[in-house]
């Protein structure tokens, strides 16, 4: 080492020395691993896929333009971009729908060069699969890694496969997110201590083991042994906390997380950019117009066009039986309100006896929704027909009509037959978009929702809709649809 650099580093030194002491020297002992259930669940997730895409394989090869030796390779040698585009990651595993769009790219680059390879050696066996291993074996992996999780959720349920989180942060901020992980059950945390100042009049911090200085955060973690931290309100901690915290938990396989101190606003419409030597998060505005709506419209007619032909079998049955099971006509149509606070006429199958609203006031005090609607898990004026059709939710199905025509769409916020004075401010954002036949509300819980947790989340799809999010719905709601879920 240079004399000069020599100098330049023992004027380093001190500055290091004499810098106030925000956090101690850590106390956690280095740990690498990640708890074993993670690592048994990022373990077995290549050995799904690769079953899965195998399974698929030799499906196909037993059409006649497949060749089987040809989809085997390319169903082995799928799992090399899967895991280069971060499929395996363990952080993406079982929440959130990172992990199905990391699915969905990685698929879709490896389709493209599997199509410009089949282009240039001019291989027919190459296309046969392209065209054939790869669709099914996409929605094969995504249908694979939805009930890996489902059965992590259970478990989940039952106080396991739960990461270790300490907050840290001010009194109230700390106690909204520990209300929120309490809450819900797909989180995949368990608050195990906190780390704040003040106090919370909510009691939402009281049962925890916590520390009152911030300086203390990594003796919380050991003695809770913790495996993840995350910082709220970081703008009221003092300059450099979350600096130095991320320097003391190197090595120890504890993750950080920090909020943003920004809620309902998906990952693409945020970015990090540097502004005077600051990091700043920018968020973008969200678009309601454009080629990527006009092909939503476009594929939502095609769509639903295909599927009235091929549901039309199912929905005379259907009709026959309403018909036959009550007095009455077929369908039922409902004003509601839709783009732009336009009204239309919804289609339903009538699921109720005739005059079923003049019984309306009678039942009200038995209602079991808030928020203006009503809901009763056992109406007396709904038919045994009706009963059936809710449950599974086919009753729906002649809104497929509503979409053809362009009033509605596949997927978007719920249509609600109620006028537009009755709308909150926040609630008119619903009418930025056309409403949908499902949505974020039906596949979390559709009728077990309160009113404000169904606004949240339909208003969440209005600011963050993207093609990927359409297609992580669609899949989630033949789940819903099967588990029965909130159906009544």
């Amino acid at each position: 080492m240079t004399q000069q650099a020599e100098q330049g580093f023992g004027r380093a030194r001190g500055l290091v020395d004499r810098a106030p002491a925000v956090l101690e020297p850590t106390v956690v002992a280095p740990r690498t691993l990640r708890p074993s259930w993670e690592r048994q669940y990022a373990g077995f997730m290549p050995l799904g896929d690769l079953g899965i895409t195998v399974v698929i394989a030799l499906l196909c090869g037993r059409l006649p333009w497949v060749d089987t030796s040809v989809a085997l390779i390319l169903a082995v040698s799928w799992l090399v971009p899967l895991a280069v585009g971060g499929a395996y990651e363990s952080r993406v595993l079982g929440q959130g729908s990172d992990e199905y769009k990391r699915v969905l790219s990685a698929s879709w680059q490896y389709a493209a060069l599997l199509g410009l390879v089949a282009y240039a050696v001019g291989d027919e066996s190459v296309r046969g699969c392209l065209f054939v291993v790869l669709p099914v074996g996409t929605t094969g992996l995504l249908l694979g890694r939805q009930t890996v999780r489902r059965f992590v959720w259970a478990r989940r349920r039952q106080g396991f496969a739960l990461h270790r989180l300490v907050v840290v942060g001010p009194a109230f901020t700390a106690a909204d997110l520990i209300r929120e992980v309490q809450g819900r059950d797909d989180t995949g945390f368990t608050v195990v201590g906190v780390c704040t100042a003040g106090v919370a009049d909510d009691g939402m911090t009281d049962d925890l083991p916590s520390s009152w200085q911030f300086q203390d955060v990594m003796e919380t973690v050991g003695r809770t042994r913790a495996d993840t931290v995350a910082v709220v309100g970081s703008a009221e901690m003092p300059q450099g906390f979350v600096r130095r915290l991320a320097w003391q938990l190197e090595g120890t396989g504890v993750d950080l997380m920090v909020s943003p101190a920004i809620t309902d606003i998906a990952g693409p419409r945020i970015h990090v950019r540097p502004v005077a030597n600051m990091s700043m998060l920018y968020v973008e505005a969200p678009r309601f117009t454009g080629a990527s709506r006009v092909l939503k419209n476009a594929s939502d007619r095609l769509a639903a066009g295909l599927l009235l032909v091929l549901l039309s079998p199912l929905l005379m049955l259907v009709s026959l039986a309403v018909v036959l099971d009550s007095r009455g006509g077929v369908f039922f149509r409902q004003e509601r309100l839709g783009l732009g606070g336009e009204s239309f006429s919804i289609w339903k199958f009538r699921t109720m006896h005739v005059a079923a609203e003049g019984r309306r006031a009678e039942l009200d005090e038995l209602n079991e929704a808030d928020g203006g609607l009503f809901k009763m898990r056992r109406d007396p004026r709904v038919t045994r027909v009706g009963a059936f059709l809710r449950r599974w939710s086919i009753d729906e199905l002649p809104q497929l009509l509503n979409v053809l025509s362009g009033q509605m769409s596949l997927i978007g916020p719920r249509p609600l037959p109620i006028t537009l004075e009755d709308f909150a401010g926040d609630e008119h954002r619903r009418l930025l978009v056309r409403p949908g036949m499902t949505g974020l509300w039906q596949v979390s819980g559709r009728s077990d929702l309160s009113w404000d947790e169904s606004v949240r989340l339909d208003l969440y799809y209005v600011e963050n809709w993207s093609l990927a999010v359409d297609a992580v719905i669609l899949l989630r709601t033949v789940i819903a649809v099967v588990r029965r879920q909130g159906a009544y």
